[in-house]
């Protein structure tokens, strides 16, 4: 689990990473820390690959308000807390879907209370969410806004919804990977999102309004898959 502490004052950062610790050796994990000193550090580079990001909300070069609008433009669903010297400034975090916030000086007890919370918040979204590296940097996909998956000249084409992004990794990495949240092979180069099956024919399928090969090898267990699915759904 990685933790961003976004925070231009030493003191508080500090305090910060010894509430981490004790927290980490409290509840048996493993809690990786990383420190920027202002939100431009902190997001010229981002990566998607945070669980959860402690932000204070003043500081120079480019305030916490800010960096967590620019934030959601990368990474929307990533838990956010803000830190602040002034709960009525949190208050507007909310427009940027900030889990919650915590007063400076950040006592233990109440710094304990939100991150019990982001750990409730990261288990739910394991479970609906993919977080692939994508060709510039990582990103986060929702399970339910993928269709398919396609295999391409060793590269992995996500199609969702509204995008197509591409990764590296292996298709049936991939495979072992969502095969208990829906996802089934219905030939060597597609992994298919099982919900958004619309039809299925004699040699194809049609998933979003895409037709895709069914291959004979593979088409018993496809079938086993999506009646399954549709069983249990």
């Amino acid at each position: 689990m990685r933790i961003a502490i976004v925070e231009d004052e030493d003191q508080s950062a500090r305090l910060l990473t010894e509430h981490i610790h004790r927290f980490e050796a409290e509840n048996n994990l493993s809690l990786e820390i990383v420190r920027f000193l202002d939100g431009l550090q902190f997001i010229s580079d981002y990566q998607a690959d945070f669980d959860v990001i402690f932000m204070d909300i003043e500081m120079p070069h480019l305030d916490g308000m800010t960096t967590a609008h620019r934030l959601r433009e990368l990474d929307e669903n990533v838990c956010l807390i803000f830190v602040t010297n002034m709960a009525q400034y949190a208050i507007k975090g909310y427009e940027v879907g900030a889990l919650d916030f915590v007063v400076k000086p950040v006592r233990y007890f109440s710094f304990s209370q939100k991150m019990e919370r982001a750990l409730r918040m990261r288990k739910r979204r394991e479970k609906t969410e993919l977080v692939l590296p994508a060709e510039e940097n990582k990103k986060r996909l929702d399970l339910d806004d993928v269709l398919y998956i396609e295999v391409k000249n060793h590269t992995l084409l996500y199609h969702t919804l509204s995008e197509t992004v591409s990764a590296r990794g292996t298709i049936s990495a991939e495979e072992k990977k969502l095969a208990e949240k829906g996802f089934a092979r219905c030939s060597n180069s597609y992994l298919v999102n099982l919900a958004k099956v619309s039809s299925v024919e004699k040699t194809s399928l049609t998933v979003g309004g895409e037709e895709l090969p069914i291959s004979r090898t593979q088409k018993a267990d496809f079938m086993k898959a999506l009646v399954d699915f549709v069983g249990n759904s």
